[in-house]
């Protein structure tokens, strides 16, 4: 099944497991992991990253349309959330 990014996130963490935790909660709002974790030096400073994606499924080509007497529903806007 194919699937597409909808929304897309960076956490970042002065630790690991400050990140661990950051990660956590966002798993918990349905994101999951993309990628690997990557460490930046900021003013002396370390700093971990992890990217963090929503996605969604697909429709294939040809398959978007109603049965008779369905309707058909539009998603709204979503909210980008911050770690």
């Amino acid at each position: 099944m194919a699937t597409k990014i909808t929304q897309y996130g960076i956490c970042a963490a002065n630790t690991d497991g400050e990140l661990a935790g950051f990660v956590n909660e966002k798993i918990k709002d349905g994101y999951q992991p993309y990628g690997l974790v990557f460490i930046s030096v900021q003013h002396d400073q370390l700093f971990f990253h992890q990217v963090i994606v929503k996605m969604s499924r697909i429709k294939k080509p040809g398959n978007n349309k109603s049965k008779k007497g369905e309707r058909a529903q539009l998603a709204g806007p979503l909210n980008s959330d911050e770690c």
